[in-house]
């Protein structure tokens, strides 16, 4: 067998060639328990045959998956409901009895400096990006900006859920992002009946990031967004884009343009 990154070719261990008809079963596994995936769709996700002449045929298959064998010790996660359906969980939450109806949505107003014109903007975006409909209306609930007055900082604000008004009080574009994430978080996962109180929330890690491989497993320009997008929803902000390791070398360069040329793609033809 051999095997570059995400890419491997096998072959039966014995002289003679598959003729029609023939059968050939095979396992694929890691060596090292260690190096197993914990992911258990992380097997090859097609296959082809490659015939003796060099020509490929494709061949129809559902992904390979490995057996959820490296899961077996892991802890379960508990069915509890937790005090506030929102992740990460804010750093503290004052419920009270009435709930807020986001059923028609939600429409922002009072926003008038730059930096919350970008706040807008921003949440607007990337909400028609993810094809969310219906979250923004003129019909909705009000949610209003202010400017907090006791410097929450970069990220910090606080989210006042009341039955027909939400306010967001923060004092820098990170701040009213994340409160408007929030609430679109509550929103979904409520069903739109969201509790309202009083949220006050201020990150415990400044970096908070998110890995993505593509040295040796190759992601589509799509996936990457896709991937940047749902961190904004769950308040990521660095990203650890791992492009090169001896598997491939993704990073086009215009000083070293060999290096992408021959090395950045896996594959049949190209290893």
């Amino acid at each position: 067998m051999h095997q570059f990154g995400g890419y491997a070719e096998l072959a039966p261990d014995y002289s003679r060639s598959l003729m029609n008809g023939d059968e050939w079963n095979f396992s694929f596994k890691y060596v090292f328990e260690r190096h197993a995936p914990v992911n258990v769709s992380w097997g090859p996700m097609g296959t082809f045959l490659k015939l003796k002449d060099g020509q490929t045929v494709d061949v129809f298959n559902e992904p390979l998956k490995f057996l959820n064998g490296t899961t077996k010790n892991r802890k379960k996660l508990s069915a509890e409901e937790p005090a506030l359906r929102l992740i990460p969980h804010p750093l503290s939450w004052e419920q009270e009895a009435e709930t807020c109806d986001l059923s028609e949505g939600f429409k922002i107003s009072g926003f008038s400096s730059e930096t919350q014109n970008k706040v807008v903007s921003s949440f607007k975006s990337l909400i028609e990006r993810c094809d969310l409909k219906g979250i923004l209306s003129n019909h909705g609930v009000e949610v209003c900006f202010e400017k907090d007055k006791q410097n929450f900082g970069e990220e910090g604000y606080e989210l006042l859920i009341n039955p027909d008004k939400v306010k967001i009080r923060a004092s820098q574009y990170t701040g009213y992002f994340y409160g408007l994430i929030s609430l679109l978080q509550l929103l979904k996962t409520y069903n739109a009946l969201i509790p309202c109180g009083k949220i006050k929330d201020l990150p415990q890690f400044s970096w908070r990031g998110q890995h993505l491989d593509c040295a040796r497993h190759f992601y589509k320009v799509d996936s990457v967004l896709r991937l940047l997008d749902l961190m904004a929803f769950l308040k990521l902000n660095r990203f650890h884009w791992h492009m090169i390791d001896d598997e491939s070398f993704r990073l086009e360069l215009t000083s070293f343009p060999e290096l992408a040329d021959k090395t950045g793609m896996r594959g049949n033809g190209c290893v």
